[in-house]
This record gives C-alpha cells, structure tokens and sequence, in this order.
C-alpha cells in the first residue's frame, strides 16, 4: 500500500499554518470578521451541519478521518450515498482516510473503499488511505515491533466544502458518534474567513501523501478560501511527515496566561507538561472544571486481569489528575515517593475547592469523546487533539484544532455544553479509585516476564528498556512503563 521512500522520509514541509509561540501574549486585540462561527455539541447537530454543507456542495468536498464508515447517517442519508449523489453531480470528493490496523480496530479500510469506488461510476471520487507506520528513531521501531501494531496515524477530523464551509471536528464519522446517548462529542462549524487554515492542511497533506497510495492527481488552495483573526488553524503533525506542535504550544499558552477560569473537556487528560502548567493555575486559585470519562475507553476495571497497556494508560491521568487536584507537581514528578507518603500517612490528600473534576457515570453514559478547552470565558480551542503525548507532541499522531478568540463564541460553546449534560448524569471523578485500578498484580508480572522473553531477542531493545524487564516494585515498575512508552500515552 502506502511504501514511504528514504527520501519521502526526509520531506521537510515550511506551513503557513503557524502560531506566535510567545510565552506571554496580553491585551489580544479582536479583529472585525464576516465569518460566521457556529460551536456544535453531540452528534445529532454534527452531522445535521455535515449535512447541510453536502447539500450546498457544488465543486469539492475534502474530508480527513480518522474512524469512518459509509453508512453512519448524515441528514438523512448514508454518508456513502451522499457522495455517490454529489459525485454524480460533479463535485469532485478527495477523503484521506487512515488506514488502521486490527489491533486498533478490526474495520478494513481498503475494502470499504473499494466498495465505494465501485458504486462510482463518475471517477469523482478519490481516497487516500494513509498507513502510517514509521516514527522516524530505532527505540520506536523497536517498541513498535513490541506492540505488534501501527503506532502512528493521522487523527484529523475536518470536512471541507468548496473553500466557504468547514468543520473542524473532534467527533468520527461513525454510527456511535452520532447518538448523543453513548458519545458526547463537539466540533466548529466555520463559514467564510476562518477555512482557509483547514483547507491549506488537506492541500498539503493531500499532495505528499497521494502519490504514496497511488493517486497523482494533485490540488491547489482555493482562492475563495480565507484566513481570519479571530479563528486560527493549529495543527500537531509528527516528526516522521514534518514538525509541527502548535496545539501543544497554544494550550501551554493559554493555561499559563489564563486569569480567572478554565474549562476544559477530553477523552484524555495525561501530558505530564499540561498537567504541571494547570497545577499551576489551580495552586493560583484559577477556577479550573474538568469533564472526562470515568474511564478510558481502554479500560476495563471489571476486569480481573487488566492488561498492562491498559493500567499505564490510565496511571499516567491518575498522575495528572492528581496534581491539578492538589496543586502539587510532584505527583507528576516524583510519584512513586508520594504514593508511599500517601499509604503511610492513612490520610486522604486534600484537594483544592477551586478544580472541579467531574465524569459521566458508568451507566449514565455518554462517553465523553470532546476535545474543548475555554480560557477566561474568551478564547476556545476545539478539534481533534486529545490532551495526551500522542496528540501533542508531534511523535505519534498528528491532529488539526482551531483556535477562537471571541467571548460571544465562547459563550455560546459553553450555554451549549452546559445544555449537552442536562441529558446526562454527571457525578466527582474519583481519583484515589484510578490509583487503585490501576496497581500491579501477579498477573502484570506475568505478562512482563513475557513481554521480557520477546525483547530479549532484540540487544538494542534489552538494551533501552533495562530495568523494566528486572523490577520488582510495583509501584516503580508501573512508573518504569510510563517512562519507556511515554510517547504512546
């Protein structure tokens, strides 16, 4: 399929998709715009918006995805027969769909495609499925032969239509994501100014990645497509494609500078650096709301034998988590000693009354699948970047957001979130309880001396994971893990 070249490999991309990176940014001056920015909060109105961007399609549609699938309903109709339909009537459709292996999802991409092509008898629609396996060190590859799967892949969610209309979305197009009763979901409808930024990463990736499934046909930016003040494209694509970490950067900017509140909302809540800046804010009395799900979607505590992945995964939030709680960053920096401290002492730690951390409950579901932050009730970022390594540290996966700066919008975002959770019960995360789940049992030992037998095929794997395959604490053992896959969480 996708084979990259040595010197495909090397492509450096200089985007004009770019942040200022300062540290301190004051006194933001709201420039005057005739976009319209509209926030969307669950499926329902996603796909309603999706749907209406199909209908007044007239040149192109560009879509990237992550997770699709062809008969999730858009406006009353499957997603394969609205392109079917458009394509019929000359719009030209170009999809970057990634491709997923079956250890992520046993979906098969390049069959559903084909199914597709086939129904279309126009040739107007063109796919590329971007198979992503390489991340660029030895240690990856090492750790990725490990893992026996595609680590990296493009997680950008965004439809495109005609250089006037875009979405950028943190919900898939899938027939989960659109029944607000199992996944709570949110993304940005943008019309006019504003589309140019999304429409200049599909471009890009479009051109270096077509050529790699196959496809020569290259495109062009459409004139019509226009930049805006107010709303900003913010982009993380990995080392192995080109740099670029302008999401990482803006939410560290925000958190830092922020003066009265932040709300935020994510599937994840694990970067070590974002936790220790909102530690930070909360120890600076900024009120700060949390809403993420009461587990991982990884994670199965019901499970008697919970596998390591899954265990790391959610003890690199419990870490987090904690220390924006309490304000403290050692139990991002030195959790192992705090743990201790804690059990020793008998005494539950005292959590700030300013950090609200909130959660679905397991049974009143949604799962929330948000990506959101609001600072100051001003500025929101949305899309698809999880608040995790993967999605922010350009080594893994790449993500598309948008950054907004305008108090009405904000507004609106947030009456509309707050509406979502009248539909569901949302009740305290409970933060000592991850810490628990997430312990190392005989079990977790047992798959370590087996993963052990593995990489002691490999010197420079036995070489780079040293102690983890020979620790006998688990509290540090689970630290040692957390370490060495730092980039996959």
């Amino acid at each position: 399929m996708n084979a990259r070249t040595a010197t495909q490999a090397t492509y450096k991309h200089e985007s004009n998709i770019q942040l200022a990176s300062a540290r301190k940014t004051t006194n933001i001056k709201l420039a005057v715009q005739t976009s319209k920015l509209t926030p969307l909060v669950d499926g329902p109105e996603i796909f309603g918006k999706m749907g209406e961007m199909f209908e007044k399609a007239k040149s192109y549609i560009y879509i990237t995805a992550w997770s699709m699938r062809m008969k999730t309903p858009v406006k009353g109709k499957k997603l394969g027969d609205w392109l079917i339909e458009k394509a019929k009537k000359g719009v030209k459709i170009k999809i970057l769909w990634c491709d997923l292996d079956k250890k992520m999802s046993p979906f098969n991409e390049r069959k559903a495609i084909n199914a597709l092509l086939k129904r279309d008898k126009t040739n107007n629609i063109k796919i590329v499925l971007s198979e992503l396996k390489e991340l660029g060190t030895t240690f990856a590859n090492q750790i990725q032969t490990i893992h026996g799967g595609t680590i990296g892949s493009h997680h950008q969610k965004t439809v495109v239509v005609d250089g006037i209309y875009a979405i950028c979305n943190g919900a898939d197009i899938t027939t989960g994501a659109i029944n607000r009763t199992y996944w709570h979901d949110a993304a940005v409808f943008i019309q006019g100014k504003g589309v140019k930024g999304i429409e200049e990463n599909f471009v890009t990736r479009w051109n270096k990645e077509a050529p790699l499934d196959g496809i020569k046909e290259q495109i062009t930016l459409n004139s019509k497509s226009k930049s805006s003040q107010i709303c900003k494209t913010i982009l993380t694509i990995p080392s192995w494609w080109w740099k670029n970490t302008d999401i990482n950067k803006k939410y560290d900017n925000l958190i830092e500078n922020a003066k009265e509140s932040i709300y935020i909302e994510n599937q994840y809540l694990r970067h070590p650096d974002i936790g220790k800046e909102l530690a930070e804010a909360a120890k600076n009395k900024i009120k700060i709301y949390i809403l993420i799900p009461k587990y991982p979607e990884e994670i199965d505590p019901s499970k008697k034998n919970m596998k390591i992945e899954a265990k790391i995964m959610h003890y690199s939030q419990f870490k987090v988590l904690k220390a924006i709680a309490t304000g403290d960053k050692r139990w991002i920096d030195d959790p192992v000693n705090m743990i201790k401290s804690e059990r020793k002492k008998k005494v539950k730690t005292k959590y700030l009354k300013n950090v609200t951390i909130m959660s679905t409950s397991v049974k009143a579901k949604p799962y929330c699948h948000s990506k959101i932050m609001i600072v100051d009730k001003t500025i929101s970022i949305a899309g698809s970047a999880n608040l995790n390594r993967r999605s922010l540290d350009a080594v893994v996966d790449s993500e598309c957001n948008v950054v907004i700066e305008s108090k009405k919008f904000a507004s609106e975002f947030r009456e509309k979130l707050e509406n979502s959770k009248k539909r569901y019960r949302v009740v305290p995360h409970d933060i000592d309880l991850d810490e628990k789940i997430t312990q190392f049992n005989k079990y977790n030992f047992d798959e370590r001396n087996a993963q052990a037998k593995r990489i002691n095929k490999s010197a420079i794997a036995r070489t780079v994971m040293g102690s983890l395959l020979t620790e006998k604490d688990p509290d540090k053992l689970r630290e040692l893990y957390t370490q060495k896959f730092d980039f996959l969480l």
